[in-house]
């Protein structure tokens, strides 16, 4: 170029002599050479030098160190090579980056869906547990590492889709860019706790389509554990219930006293005492369970919610009643009849109090205990998490309870001492044995005859005494087909005596099953009861049919609560009690249990005592003629129908409101099968590109692109705001190098811009400088000029203006 030089050409000229003097060979040329500022060697000597041409004084200084000792910033080169792109950005099908998001993306997919399928299908496994020979705790690790690998696998590949998607659209000329605060949403993924840190960018992103899409991903990754331990994981669990018929042994009849004392556990055995041996330990089996029984039912009600309004005389919401069978195993019954029975009434004047108890028929006990012979981890108590149920259609045994308020006057047909050929006064021990003397061959008639069924064929009871208030006496008079047994109570009520008298007798009921559950640290029977059950007990053979072995047992278990104790004025603390619980009037108190709930209570110990080795079903019970009458010796067995459970280890909710992590799981599956599809889409057209969301990748572009107004000032406190919703774009230039902009520019139109050094690049004060002048007043877009090239590079070399110093000074 000829003529006069501009300012610019000068400075290019006077440095690149310089250079050449200083550090090349004579022989170098240069008349093509463009100038590349380093940034690492301009910072260490801008901190130390300033070259000021103008200033007289320092006329013959020598130029910054950097031009003479220290490598050159200013770098010869020879053509455009620098600028020329390595590769392109797009990659092959083949590069082990393809291959490995492919593989990733399937892994997740693949081992996703099979979580979705086990944790909605919940299928058991075989080889969990003692008898499978893998431990729950080794099957949880394992399951709990697999969950670990998908979430890692998830997170990697919608990280990976989220680069390729907003790199894709910011390449796109079609697109609307992309801002900054869309570039953080990958932070979001792995680093869930700037979604709190980094509100402000959040808030941007929560809006868009894209950054609910993320923010459901961030949500569901981080929930995977934790849903797959909830749902994956096996667990302890019943299997599904399966209809069987099941057998069981009798050995005897319901409450067969003989049998009952036989089977009492004592080292006293009828070897030492031949007579009383059964009968004693019998008397303090009953004492132990009715008494323990009867607390627990006590406390039920103390603890008991008031209701807020005044019941009718039902069993609405009042307790059930309880019991103990073999010291590890809970019995819970049913109160029958109660919306045919009242709990309470007045009929003739009188207040008639009358309950029916069923309780579970404790032979299916033994029957499920020979089921866990043969499962072995259960038998050994090896497998602790182990458990069977069993819900039997068999026959009920129960208790009724029928009361009734009755004068001195009415009670005089059935006092001995009131007699008027009585024999004289009677011994508790002369009663307690039964003497025949006291039975007489005729039936006095009573006011209560038609109320408690007393007839010819039916004996009333006779009582030694009427007791004194707060005491009870018992009926001890029965003879061999006697029903029932009868209790005298002697109630205070407004200060005057109120005698009550109960009749106590054993049935066996249909309408329920025995529902029993057991593992191997005890376990819960109870009855269920409901006609429409499908395991409730049916028959053709009529209902209620009073047993006539009860009456033995419940003559010892009466002697054993001190129940007669009343002979003798002895003032029982059970008598007391229950005398409290007579009915003042005909409405059910609330707060605390009638008389007739109570002895159907203790009395309820005598059932679960009598039941095992008794029959299933109704058909020796109606046709006592039909039972062999050598049970005892020859065991028979009987079928009767069950749904029967037996526990293992499976996936799958123990609890309802694990059934929430199901979202998780499906959304995990879900989002994967979307990027695997959107991966394959995108390598069958034209490949991956590169992820410029990567952190060294956008380093590196933002390295090689022109600076722009929009992020002016902040290098140091970082974009906010709206500066993190402007537009950006990767575009290419015609050395197929890519640079990030505005969108303005477009293919092949590029100036000096992209091959001088940007701002980016400089050191800090060096940036500061070269936008010292711009910032007063910034122009709407930013195009460099000639002059912003010359002021640049002025800059660049410590070179400032006189308005620059004074604007520094």
């Amino acid at each position: 170029m000829t003529g006069r030089r501009s300012p610019y050409e000068r400075v290019l000229q006077d440095a690149s002599s310089e250079h050449r003097t200083n550090s090349l060979p004579e022989t170098e040329e240069f008349s093509d050479t463009k100038l590349l500022l380093t940034p690492d060697t301009l910072r260490s000597d801008w901190e130390h030098t300033s070259y000021e041409p103008n200033n007289s004084s320092k006329s013959n200084a020598t130029p910054p160190s950097y031009l003479s000792n220290q490598p050159s910033p200013i770098l010869p080169i020879q053509d455009d090579s620098h600028c020329n792109a390595k590769t392109g950005y797009r990659k092959h099908h083949g590069t082990w980056s393809t291959i490995s998001i492919l593989l990733l993306a399937t892994y997740s997919t693949l081992l996703s869906g099979v979580w979705v399928g086990l944790a909605l299908s919940g299928p058991y496994y075989a080889f969990v547990g003692t008898a499978g020979g893998m431990s729950p705790t080794v099957a949880s690790t394992i399951i709990a590492a697999f969950a670990k690998s998908i979430e890692l696998a998830f997170v990697t590949i919608f990280v990976a889709f989220l680069g390729q998607f907003l790199s894709r659209k910011a390449l796109s000329a079609h697109s609307t860019g992309i801002t900054l605060a869309d570039m953080q949403l990958r932070s979001f993924l792995l680093q869930p706790g700037l979604i709190v840190q980094s509100w402000h960018s959040f808030h941007y992103t929560a809006r868009t389509l894209l950054g609910v899409f993320a923010m459901v991903a961030a949500l569901v990754s981080l929930l995977y554990t934790t849903a797959s331990d909830a749902l994956v994981s096996p667990k302890p669990n019943l299997r599904h219930p399966e209809i069987r018929h099941v057998d069981g042994t009798v050995w005897t009849d319901f409450a067969n006293n003989t049998y009952v004392m036989s089977q009492c556990p004592t080292p006293i055995g009828p070897d030492i005492d031949p007579e009383f041996a059964g009968s004693t330990c019998s008397a303090i089996e009953h004492s132990g369970q009715a008494f323990h029984n009867y607390m627990q039912y006590l406390s039920t009600w103390t603890n008991f919610p008031q209701p807020k309004q005044k019941r009718d005389d039902s069993f609405t919401g009042r307790p059930a009643p309880i019991g103990m069978l073999f010291e590890n195993t809970t019995a819970q019954g049913s109160w029958l009849f109660t919306d045919q029975v009242p709990l309470l009434r007045k009929l003739g004047g009188r207040n008639i109090n009358n309950v029916t108890m069923a309780m579970p028929h404790s032979g299916v006990y033994s029957v499920a205990m020979d089921t866990l012979k043969r499962r072995p981890e259960l038998n050994s108590g090896e497998d602790t998490d182990s458990q069977l149920r069993m819900t039997a259609q068999v026959v009920s045994p129960a208790i009724n309870v029928l009361c009734a308020d009755v004068t001195a006057k009415e009670l005089e047909p059935l006092i001995y001492d009131e007699w008027p050929a009585h024999r004289g006064q009677l011994s508790p021990s002369t009663y307690a044995n039964y003497t025949d003397s006291i039975v007489p061959d005729w039936r006095n008639k009573t006011a209560v005859d038609d109320l408690f069924g007393f007839s010819e064929k039916r004996t009333p009871p006779v009582f030694p005494k009427l007791p004194i208030i707060y005491n009870t006496v018992l009926n001890y008079t029965h003879v061999w087909g006697s029903d029932a047994i009868y209790l005298l109570t002697a109630a205070n009520i407004t200060n005057n005596t109120q005698y009550n008298m109960c009749e106590i007798s054993m049935s066996t009921e249909q309408g329920c099953s025995t529902d029993l559950t057991i593992d191997v640290t005890g376990g819960k029977i109870k009855t269920i009861c409901g006609d429409k059950l499908p395991l409730a007990f049916t028959s053709e053979a009529p209902s209620g049919v009073k047993s006539v072995n009860w009456p033995g047992v419940g003559a010892d278990w009466g002697s054993a609560l001190s129940l007669g104790a009343g002979i003798s004025d002895g003032a029982a603390a059970n008598a007391r009690l229950l005398s409290q619980l007579v009915p003042a009037n005909d409405t059910a108190d609330d707060s605390k249990p009638t008389i007739a709930e109570a002895l159907a209570v203790m009395a309820g110990c005598t059932l679960l005592v009598g039941s095992p080795g008794a029959p299933f079903n109704q058909d020796w019970i109606t046709n006592p003629n039909a039972m062999p009458k050598d049970l005892a010796i020859n065991p028979q067995t009987q079928s009767f129908k069950a749904e029967v459970q037996t526990s293992g280890y499976n996936s799958g909710a123990n609890m309802a409101w694990q059934k929430a992590f199901n979202v998780v799981l499906i959304s995990v599956f879900l989002i994967s099968c979307w990027c695997l599809g959107y991966f394959c889409h995108i390598i069958r057209i034209d490949g991956l590109v590169n992820d410029f969301m990567e952190y060294q990748n956008m380093f590196a572009l933002a390295l090689h692109s022109p600076a722009d107004r929009r992020l002016a000032g902040t290098a140091a406190s970082g974009p906010e705001k709206q500066q993190l919703r402007e537009r950006w774009y990767i575009k290419e230039d015609y050395n197929h190098e890519v640079f990030i902009g505005d969108g303005k520019r477009r293919r092949g139109h590029t100036s000096w811009m992209s091959h001088a050094p940007s701002t980016s690049s400089l050191p800090v004060p060096m940036q500061d400088m070269a936008f010292e002048n711009m910032e007063s007043k910034p122009p709407k877009t930013f195009e460099p000029t000639m002059r912003d090239g010359i002021r640049r590079t002025l800059g660049g070399l410590g070179i400032r203006s006189d308005k620059q110093k004074r604007d520094s000074t």
